[in-house]
């Protein structure tokens, strides 16, 4: 399995669904990635999030699969994945680098596998504008 950045997976949709209410709202970022190459990948990316934020949930679908992220120390949580990509298994792992950056790590995509990538995360809608027609 070779280790690369996120860009050599070809985005395929990423959606953004939100409800507001009040001051707060919640906020789901999907995003759908296809392993297009010929070999087994693993991938990692780092995205910013509003400071003020709170994820919630994380979710990945790969093939059949449906894994929803479990909240772990940072060493054990490492030492996990690790291990299942030594054994060759798939492994997914979020984890705040910053205040407001975090990176996610998605080991043994398959060739020709889509995985989606679920994000939620609650926050105040600062600078959300609605309109309607």
């Amino acid at each position: 399995m070779r280790n690369v950045d996120l860009r050599e997976l070809a985005l395929k949709k990423v959606k953004i669904t939100g409800n507001v209410i009040g001051k707060f709202g919640t906020f789901e970022i999907e995003q759908m990635y296809k392993n297009n190459t010929k070999e087994v990948l693993e991938v990692g990316y780092t995205f910013p999030i509003v400071e003020t934020a709170t994820v919630v949930g994380f979710e990945i679908k790969a093939g059949d699969k449906i894994l929803k992220g479990k909240c772990k120390e940072k060493g054990e949580a490492k030492r996990e994945y690790q291990q299942n990509i030594v054994k060759g298994n798939s492994a997914y792992m979020m984890e705040q680098e910053t205040a407001n950056i975090f990176k996610i790590s998605v080991g043994k995509i398959d060739k020709d596998e889509e995985v989606t990538l679920s994000l939620i995360h609650i926050s105040e809608p600062t600078r959300l504008r609605c309109i309607s027609y």
